[in-house]
């Protein structure tokens, strides 16, 4: 069916709808003519309404904000639609339903395209289609980018033949939490462990800006494996119409995507949701999950006073106090407390993140206080006890002078504890916020370098004081990988100050270290590890310090294959692999010096190419453009090896290589219109432009590629000037065009070209010394130019 002839299906079903029954019959002969087939796809519809009972009735109670809007028929002729289940849902053909609810169905189904199969779910929702586009289009990027092992990702989306949107996500076959614990009996330390989990992708996705808006049982599932996946993380968003960037309609007040049994007091309020609300949800889990009861009666079908009233004004009852006696004593003080602070309706009274939750849980479980508990001195000697019962006993007598000197030291340590949180907030404010709002003003570079200078200050303080508290370690090495990111990290837009940049990541690298050495197989620790390795490897290879890159290289290839060993369903994991093995490569061809360097750098090349391409053909976004990378890499080794011996053999492999990733590069960005990905495009055109010369001496198409990426990379180095990066890529082409017009006997024209680049290199090499990579630019171009002038 066409999406036209649904439309009138609809228009005529939702009239009828709005005519008693008694004169429905009347109404159709007239609306639908002699149009057998309209008039039977109506009252086909109708007799769905009329049969759909509880469940319908269910659905327009939690859209009954929608009335105004699409009215009362209109909505009717949705949840008609969402009843029925369809063969395929855009390019996915569907297996069978997995569940529906008030907000839409959800489907298993399978991507069947040669090469391409994949088990999926998608969800479809009634929702205002154009919104819901809008939404997706603008959010998609950032969802994208949730990649952790706990949380389900979002591939894709778009909208049915009927106009419903809907939303392909990974399938997670498992049990909800709950049901998970309960089934397999887990004790209530091992429902705290796996919990902690939960916690650790909520904060993940908190990091980056991302808030669930609905975590419940039902979107944690448990796998045959015992590890959590959080689903539906970000979706909530989508839907909601308060993050649309504009004005809300008053018709949408009612609208807001919650499940009463679980959301926050502001929530249930209508007012702003913030990552506090996540805490709060997690807290009604945890009390879940640890006496088989919610701390409130709610249902769906109260009104939404009733909600409210139960939600915020109702104190959760203890946690103890509802479960049998012979549990009650393992629950009473740290875990009521952890629990019920985790509850408090005022957000500031919470925990402050995921991640605090997190911690407290462990020390309850390994014990030592936990912040949920009031800090007493008698509380924390009474943990101290527990932990080192027999050395206590043999002291003794000397209990008295200890509890004295504890009373001043408990003073004197919630101070300490007051500052060091202020200045860890603030560290974090200044070097995310701050930063990012000063990027995109003009002329703003003075004060962007003072922000870092800052920042440094502020880490490099909390530093001192973070001990083995791991939820600190991470953050700061977060924040120091960050910091090493805006000061210079290679091949993206950075202050041009490579030695800070070499600076921050070795800080990095020392706490990740020693956080790894605690715990060995955490991929929250491995991932940023192998990154910031990373990192660092491609400093060392600009500062041409060649043995030291590979050393490091090294290290991430290993991290790499620990991950992709142990989390072989992963995508990301594959592709860092592939992505340590090419930087690799990159580093071998830096430092080659003859052509056999060159082909060990070729041959590595080829296997992170390899490795990719085994990893299978997935079409998100960061795979596609990972993949590219390797082509134009192992091209770039090849264009070299080709100049080295004269064999055109490697000119034409380079070639193919580079329009392999070329034609990746466009559909990328074709399909994401929203994201900027001129720069890639540019890179590409300078990578096939030089080939297009050396393979086929085609000098009209090279000349048309360069100047199409010069234009290009004009104009973002034109946005802005402080951008040194965006300044070398500039250089880059003017040293393409300069090259190829030379070996074409162009001398004049290429002398000049290779001018403009020099002149931008110098600028560089000024401004950031310790950049060796631009210093040998200078040194290569100005040799150029001088045999260029000499054949003239």
């Amino acid at each position: 069916m066409d999406a036209a002839r649904w439309e009138r299906i609809k228009s005529v079903f939702q009239e009828a709808f709005e005519h008693e029954p008694a004169g429905r019959a009347r109404f159709l002969d007239a609306a639908c003519g002699g149009d057998a087939d309209l008039r039977a796809s109506v009252d086909r519809l109708l007799e769905a309404h009329a049969s759909a009972g509880a469940f319908l009735d269910e659905s327009l109670k939690s859209d009954s904000g929608d009335a105004s809007r699409l009215g009362e028929g209109a909505r009717a002729a949705e949840s008609v639609a969402l009843q029925e289940t369809p063969t395929r849902i855009g390019q996915y053909r569907v297996i069978r339903e997995l569940g529906r609810g008030g907000m839409g169905a959800v489907y298993l189904a399978e991507r069947d395209d040669p090469g391409l199969r994949k088990t999926v779910a998608i969800k479809v929702v009634r929702r205002d289609s154009h919104f819901m586009l809008r939404r997706f289009r603008t959010e998609s990027q950032i969802l994208s980018g949730l990649e952790h092992p706990g949380i389900a990702r979002l591939y894709d989306g778009g909208t049915t033949d009927e106009g419903l949107p809907f939303f392909v996500m990974e399938y997670v076959a498992g049990e909800n939490i709950v049901a998970y614990c309960d089934a397999h009996h887990l004790s209530i330390a091992d429902r705290l462990r796996l919990f902690r989990r939960v916690c650790d992708a909520v904060q993940f996705a908190h990091q980056s800006f991302i808030v669930h808006r609905d975590l419940k049982p039902s979107n944690i599932l448990v796998t045959a494996d015992a590890e959590p996946k959080l689903l539906d993380f970000g979706i909530a968003k989508l839907l909601n119409p308060e993050l649309a960037g504009g004005p809300v309609e008053e018709t949408m007040e009612m609208t807001r995507l919650l499940t009463p049994q679980y959301a926050s007091p502001e929530h249930v309020r209508g007012q702003p949701v913030t990552t506090a609300s996540d805490v709060y949800s997690l807290g009604v889990i945890l009390y879940e999950l640890l006496t088989g009861a919610r701390p409130y009666r709610v249902t769906s079908a109260q009104s939404a006073a009733e909600i409210e009233r139960a939600v915020c004004e109702t104190d959760a009852p203890l946690p103890s106090s509802v479960v049998p006696a012979n549990v009650r004593r393992a629950l009473r003080g740290d875990l009521d407390n952890i629990v019920l602070k985790a509850l408090r309706k005022a957000p500031s009274e919470r925990y402050a993140t995921a991640a605090e939750l997190a911690e407290d849980i462990r020390r309850q479980l390994e014990g030592y206080p936990v912040q949920a508990q009031p800090d007493r001195v008698t509380y924390r000697a009474s943990k101290f006890v527990r932990r080192h019962r027999a050395a206590v006993i043999a002291v003794s007598t000397i209990l008295v002078a200890v509890l004295a000197g504890t009373l001043s030291t408990a003073r004197q340590l919630r101070r300490a504890e007051r500052r060091f949180a202020d200045v860890r907030s603030l560290a974090h404010s200044v070097l995310f916020d701050v930063y990012d709002s000063l990027s995109t003003l003009p002329n703003s570079l003075p004060t962007r370098r003072l922000v870092v200078s800052r920042a440094q200050e502020y880490l490099d303080s909390l530093a001192g004081e973070a001990g083995n508290d791991s939820v600190l370690v991470r953050d700061l090495a977060a924040s120091y990988m960050r910091l090493g990111d805006v000061r210079g990290r290679p091949y993206a837009a950075n202050l041009g100050d490579t030695a800070g940049a070499r600076d921050s990541y070795q800080k990095a690298i020392a706490l990740l270290e020693q956080e790894d050495a605690r715990r060995p197989n955490d991929p929250a620790v491995q991932e940023p590890l192998c990154e910031v390795y990373m990192n660092l490897g491609r400093i060392f290879s600009r500062e041409f310090k060649f043995e030291a890159a590979i050393e490091l290289l090294n290290k991430a290839i290993g991290v790499a294959d620990r991950l992709a060993a142990r989390f072989a369903s992963e995508p990301r994991y594959i592709e860092e692999l592939a992505r340590a093995t090419m930087y690799l490569g990159s580093a071998q061809a830096n430092r080659a010096g003859s052509v056999d360097g060159l082909q060990t750098a070729v041959a590595t090349y080829r296997r992170a190419l390899a490795l990719q391409l085994a990893g299978g053909d997935h079409p998100e976004e960061f795979w596609q453009r990972a993949l590219s990378w390797k082509y134009f890499y192992l091209g770039y080794a090849l264009l070299a090896v080709g100049d080295y011996t004269g064999d055109a053999s490697y000119y034409r492999e380079a070639l193919d290589n580079d329009l392999k990733g070329s034609a990746i590069r466009r559909r990328v960005a074709e399909a994401h219109p929203d994201h900027d990905y001129r720069r890639d495009i540019a890179d590409a055109l300078v990578s096939t432009g030089g080939c297009r010369w050396k393979a086929e001496q085609d000098l009209a198409g090279a000349m048309r590629d360069f100047r199409e990426a010069l234009a290009i990379l004009q104009a973002l180095s034109e946005a802005d000037t402080t951008n040194l990066e965006a300044r070398r890529d500039v250089a880059g082409v003017y040293q393409g065009i300069g090259a190829t017009l030379g070996e074409a006997g162009r001398r004049g024209e290429g002398v000049e070209a290779l001018r403009k680049a020099l002149a931008i290199y110098e600028e560089i090499s000024r401004a950031d010394p310790n950049s060796q990579e631009d210093a040998g630019y200078v040194a290569t171009v100005q040799k150029r130019i001088a045999a260029l002038e000499r054949d003239r």
